[in-house]
């Protein structure tokens, strides 16, 4: 039982740092006995010393002065030894104990019963029996009795593992582990002392080789003599020494004796290297991240508490995360079979507390030979909300919980995760970013499946894709009810089924929108219709002209304009005509009547904007064909007539209860009057378009004009005021016979061709320059040709001249 409980400290030692109070800080009951407590090693210090009085004491008594026992003083001191061993039997049993595969301080009072009874009970129970309260004689000693007395000695070896469990430096464990073999040796040689007296004793023949020498009879001598040549002789043993024995049994126990000894001093110096090597495993790699870690918080000049709490969280992080490289590395090299084994044996509580995978062996056959293991400690972030995903986690041991964040950015634990659960399935079936951040409460051991894997999970049994849908249908926090209502207020989607509504939630893309990225630009197609989730957004409208720059200038806006886009250049300014923030829909309409925007949208900051385009419409029309009634609807709705001769230039849906100000006056009513004065500005602009396209024509006319009266040709000036004659005509005059000037097409064919031959006798000039500025260079390139030559002669006559 020593040697169980000394594996399963190591295992422990494995998961905790060397200079941990405990692996996770929970607080003790009342109760309950901390193990890590100071108390508690005081309490183990004082059975130690009681231990050795056992492991010498009582034996050499036993053995030597068996009328010695029965001693007041030792009377007293066995009877409050019984009482000390009884109590600690108490303490035993209420004592945490730090659990060896997760590292969890385990403060449940039946499974502290249970370890208990399977490790050091026992032992514990026979060294309590008080048997100084039992009358023996001294010429009658039972060996029963003997023996359990000899029991309290093997307490030693449990309470020096126990003094492992508490904040030790690496130097004081290694001083305990050289103590414990220290231990051994020693009462393995007093024990065989005493027992090799108590065969002599028995026929007085024995005599130590130097006493023969002597003449002297070793039974003469005082008990105290006698123990030391008794010490000796089995000390000596070991070394094979002739001991001299006188019967045959007494051969027969001292070949044991050489035989044990030489096995014990074997397996001691072998125990020795063992836990010198354990010792110094990792500790080269761990001491180097330590120094760095302790030498930057040092630096820092944190408060002393601080610079602990840090210490213990690189010292448990760093046991985690070594723990799990070596899981790594060893499920790479086991073949299938045993790695099928391996997981069968991790993920047996997963198996049994899911849902997912009752009744289903051929399912668990085939993910036991897919999954791969995670270890978390307490409060590690698995996934995060909003990041992109391509894994599927199972809970298999611990406990997770999940955090939303809302549109207003406040954080919601809305479930926790137990054994069995499954979390990140809506990365995966919807290719979408997260949409909750997962945390470990505890020590967790989480199954892995990454996407290639999952894929072929549901080709192979898509009754696991239909029963995942069906989960997330049921999901209902903050978030995703936020963004039901935005997606909701696109009126042709609100007959969809619930199904197909969930689906698009997850599968619409989310794009993040840095400050100054353009929506859509005015004069664009409207394609996708855009749902603000986070930030903020501006509608704005191009005015120009030179008044209404001027105006803009003389009344102070030009600061508050270059926010939105002022250009001096061209004297247009990008006016705001509203601000849009977190729950706002813009283009719902636009996208169904497929017509170009009118006005602009920009981002004023960072935005989380999910769009629904027309691909995605187009893919729910051929799907469920009933919607198409709700969009011809809309768009009679917003198609310009006689009497609503208005186009659709604003189209958004502004949420007023995210916005920063609340507005008393009805949203719709302002959004008509600012989609009518905007569509008064763009009739204004398109005749004051036709006035200057009619200028620009009787300006082109009196030009013509003027061109033909400075040519002398009055008859051709008269045909282009009445009109017979095209003002195209007068540049092509000499290149159209008579009969043809009065065609346009004609007319615009012959001043393209004048055109054309213009560019190709300018083209030629310029590759006469090309041509001349190419003999130029030949002309240099035949000199510099020359000039390299004669510097060549001229380092042959200069390297003749040196070697002369």
């Amino acid at each position: 039982m020593a040697k169980y409980e000394r594996v399963e400290l190591e295992e422990i030692n494995n998961l905790r740092s060397q200079n941990s109070t405990s692996i996770k800080s929970e607080k003790v009951p009342a109760y309950l006995l901390n193990v890590t407590a100071i108390s508690r090693l005081q309490w183990d210090t004082f059975l130690l010393l009681f231990g050795l009085y056992n492991a010498f004491d009582v034996v050499y008594y036993l053995s030597f002065e068996c009328v010695h026992m029965f001693d007041p003083t030792v009377k007293v001191v066995g009877l409050f030894l019984d009482l000390v061993c009884i109590g600690d039997l108490y303490i035993n049993f209420t004592t945490t104990y730090i659990d060896s595969h997760t590292g969890e301080n385990v403060l449940s009072l039946s499974k502290i019963s249970f370890k208990y009874l399977k490790t050091t009970l026992i032992i514990d129970l026979l060294s309590a029996v008080p048997i100084f309260f039992i009358g023996i004689s001294c010429t009658v000693i039972d060996i029963t009795i003997t023996l359990v007395r000899l029991s309290k000695i093997l307490r030693i070896f449990t309470i020096v593992n126990r003094l492992m469990y508490f904040r030790l430096k690496k130097t004081l464990r290694l001083v305990i582990k050289f103590f414990e073999l220290a231990l051994w040796i020693c009462i393995y040689l007093h024990l065989m002392a005493c027992f090799w007296y108590v065969i002599v004793i028995e026929h007085k023949v024995w005599q130590p080789f130097s006493l023969i020498v002597r003449d002297e009879d070793f039974y003469e001598r005082p008990l105290k003599e006698r123990y030391s040549w008794c010490l000796y002789t089995i000390v000596s043993s070991i070394s094979r020494i002739e001991m001299m024995p006188s019967y045959e049994y007494e051969y027969v126990i001292l070949a044991i004796f050489i035989v044990a000894g030489m096995l014990i001093v074997g397996v001691l110096y072998g125990s020795i290297i063992v836990i010198l090597q354990d010792l110094s495993k990792g500790s080269f790699k761990f001491a180097q991240e330590q120094e760095k870690i302790s030498t930057t918080i040092k630096n820092l000049n944190l408060p002393n508490d601080l610079q602990a709490s840090i210490t213990d969280f690189f010292n448990n992080s760093f046991s985690i995360l070594d723990q799990e490289i070596s899981y790594q590395k060893l499920i790479h090299f086991l073949p299938p079979s045993i790695k099928k084994k391996l997981n069968a044996n991790l993920f047996e509580k997963l198996f049994k507390n899911s849902k997912l995978f009752l009744d289903q062996q051929k399912l668990i056959k085939y993910l036991l030979q897919q999954l791969d293991n995670k270890f978390c400690q307490p409060e590690e972030a698995v996934i995060k909300q909003f990041e992109p995903g391509d894994c599927m986690y199972f809970v298999s041991e611990g406990k997770c919980e999940v955090e939303v964040l809302d549109q207003l950015k406040e954080k919601h634990v809305v479930r926790f995760l137990e054994v069995g659960s499954v979390f990140g399935e809506i990365s995966v079936l919807f290719n979408t970013p997260r949409t909750a951040t997962i945390k470990s409460i505890e020590f967790t051991t989480l199954a892995v499946l990454n996407n290639s894997k999952i894929q072929a999970l549901f080709n192979k049994f898509p009754n696991v894709k239909k029963v995942l849908l069906n989960n997330v249908s049921k999901y209902k926090d903050p978030y995703r009810i936020f963004v039901d209502k935005i997606l909701s207020k696109l009126t042709y989607l609100q007959s969809l089924d619930i199904k197909t509504f969930n689906k698009l939630v997850y599968s619409l893309p989310v794009y993040s929108c840095p400050v100054g990225t353009d929506l859509f630009v005015a004069g664009d197609l409207c394609n996708s219709c855009f749902m603000i989730l986070d930030g903020t957004v501006q509608i704005l409208f191009e005015v120009h002209g030179k008044t209404v720059f001027k105006k803009i200038i003389k009344k102070g806006l030009e600061k508050h304009s270059q926010k939105s886009g002022i250009n001096k250049k061209i004297k247009s300014v990008n006016l705001v005509v509203e601000e849009l923030g977190k729950g706002s829909v813009l283009c719902q309409n636009l996208l169904v009547l497929k017509q170009r925007f009118l006005v602009s949208c920009r981002c004023i900051k960072q935005a989380r904007i999910m769009v629904f385009n027309q691909e995605h419409l187009d893919e729910i029309l051929q799907r469920f064909p009933y919607i198409k009634q709700s969009i011809e609807e809309t768009i009679v709705k917003y198609t310009p007539t006689k009497t609503a001769p208005d186009i659709l230039v604003l189209d958004y849906h502004k949420s007023q209860k995210y916005g920063d100000e609340q507005r008393k006056n009805s949203l719709k009513t302002r959004i008509r009057f600012k989609n009518t004065v905007i569509n008064r500005i763009l009739v204004i602009r398109e005749q004051k378009k036709k006035q200057q396209l009619k200028m620009q024509v009787v300006l082109e006319r009196l030009k013509a004009i003027i061109q033909a009266e400075s040519m002398g040709r009055n008859d051709l000036a008269h045909k282009i005021i009445i009109g017979e004659l095209q003002p195209e005509a007068i540049s092509v005059e000499d290149l159209l016979k008579k009969k043809y000037k009065n065609s346009p097409l004609l007319a615009q064919f012959a001043l393209k061709s004048k055109e054309t031959l213009l560019l190709s006798e300018s083209f030629k000039e310029y590759l006469k320059d090309l041509s001349k500025k190419f003999e130029e260079l030949k002309k240099n390139s035949s000199s510099t040709q020359e000039n390299v030559h004669h510097l060549q002669s001229l380092y042959t006559d200069l390297q003749k001249y040196l070697n002369n």
